[in-house]
C-alpha cells in the first residue's frame, strides 16, 4: 500500500503545485540519472511502470558473505554509527542508503522492447526508489515528512507513518514474516521488505504501516477528487488526471491498478466500475476506489505470517471474492 497511500501521494501534491512534470524525464530532476541507462525514463513511464526497469534486485544479498553480515553495513547494538533499524537488534550505517540508491542507478534493464522500441509492463519496485528520490529532491524534504505534513496529520490518520516503533508499543503491531534469509528472526514492527529495511523502515515502495480505517479516510479523499471534511488537498482535475488516464500499453493508469481488459483477476472483483482504481499489496493487503459507485473497499491481511511461502490469499482469490459479495450487496 506504500506505493500509493505514500509515494504516489506525494508525486499527486508536487504535480498539483506545478512543481513536476509527468512528461518530463526523471534524470531532469535527479542529476545522478545523467548518462546511466536510465537517462530517457519519464516520470510517466516509471509509474506505468513500463520504463524498461527490472522488477526486483535482492540487494541485501550483497551486504552479506557466507559468514554472516559485514560489520561494514550492520551491528547488533543502535549508535549513532549505526542508526537506521532494519529490525529488532539490527541496525545498519546511514551510508547504507547511499549504497542501495547506486545500486539502483547502476542497475541493468529488462530489455524487452516491442516493435516500435518501447518497454512493456513490468511491475517495478526499483521506480518507486526513484520516485521517492525525484520527491525529497524537488520538494526538500523526506518522504515520510512531507506525507505525514500533507496529508496524515491534517485528515487525522493516527495510526500511519513509516517506523512505527518509534511510535506504538510492539504489541500494536502484527507479526509479519519469520525472515530466514535477511535479518533471520521474527518481524514484528519493522517493514518486511528486505530493501525497505535497509533504507531504515523509509522507502518509496514499502515501509509504511497503518490500519484499514485510516486508509479508508485516505481513500475516501481520493474518492471525493481530493477533499475531505470541508478541507482540499489536492485539485479534481490532479486526482483525475492521475486515476484515469490509462497507459497505451497497459491497463494501468499513473501510480494506481485497474481492473485489467476481460475483467479477470485475482484479486479484483470483476464488478468494479470501469473508473474504479487500487492497489494490491505483497503481503495480501488491497484498497480499492470506485466512483461510480461510491465505495471505498479496504482488505488488510498477513498472509506472510510465518512464511512468504503461503500463497493460498491468492491461488483461492480471496480478495475477490470479499469484493464480490461487497458488490453483490449493492443490489
Amino acid at each position: 500500500m506504500t506505493k500509493v497511500s505514500a509515494t504516489l501521494q506525494a508525486i499527486m501534491a508536487l504535480y498539483d503545485q506545478k512543481k513536476i512534470d509527468l512528461e518530463q524525464k526523471v534524470s531532469f530532476y535527479l542529476e545522478e540519472l545523467r548518462g546511466t541507462n536510465k537517462e530517457h525514463m519519464t516520470i510517466k513511464d516509471v509509474l506505468w511502470h513500463q520504463a524498461g526497469l527490472v522488477a526486483y534486485i535482492p540487494f541485501w544479498s550483497r551486504t552479506r558473505t557466507s559468514l554472516g553480515w559485514k560489520n561494514e553495513y550492520y551491528s547488533n547494538t543502535e549508535s549513532s554509527e549505526y542508526p537506521l533499524q532494519v529490525a529488532e537488534g539490527m541496525y545498519a550505517k546511514t551510508a547504507i542508503r547511499d549504497s542501495v540508491w547506486h545500486w539502483v542507478i547502476q542497475s541493468s534493464l529488462t530489455g524487452k522492447k516491442d516493435k516500435e522500441g518501447h518497454y512493456g509492463f513490468v511491475y517495478s519496485d526499483l521506480g518507486l526508489i526513484m520516485m521517492q528520490h525525484l520527491v525529497e529532491k524537488v520538494s526538500g524534504q523526506t518522504l515520510d515528512v512531507l506525507v505525514k505534513n500533507t496529508f496524515y496529520q491534517p485528515l487525522g490518520l493516527a495510526t500511519t507513518g513509516y517506523n512505527p516503533l518509534q511510535r506504538f508499543p510492539k504489541v500494536q503491531m502484527a507479526p509479519t514474516e519469520n525472515d530466514k534469509v535477511f535479518r533471520e528472526r521474527l518481524l514484528q514492527g519493522t517493514v518486511q521488505d528486505q530493501t525497505a529495511a535497509m533504507l531504515g523502515g523509509v522507502s518509496g515502495h514499502a515501509g509504511l504501516f497503518s490500519s484499514a480505517k485510516d486508509l479508508a479516510i485516505l481513500m475516501q479523499m481520493n474518492l471525493l477528487k481530493g477533499s475531505y471534511a470541508g478541507k482540499k488537498y489536492l485539485e479534481e482535475s490532479t486526482v483525475e488526471y492521475f486515476t484515469q488516464t490509462k497507459s497505451p500499453r497497459s491497463h494501468r493508469s499513473l501510480g494506481w491498478d485497474r481492473l485489467p481488459a476481460g475483467g479477470s483477476s485475482s484479486y479484483i472483483s470483476s464488478l468494479v466500475s470501469p473508473t474504479s482504481y487500487g492497489h494490491s499489496g505483497y503481503t495480501g493487503t488491497l484498497v480499492w476506489v470506485d466512483p461510480s459507485k461510491e465505495i471505498v473497499f479496504v482488505f488488510l491481511s498477513n498472509r506472510v505470517n510465518t512464511s512468504a511461502e503461503n500463497t493460498k490469499i491468492n491461488t483461492l482469490g480471496i480478495r475477490r471474492k470479499v469484493m464480490d459479495v461487497v458488490y453483490k450487496a449493492l443490489k
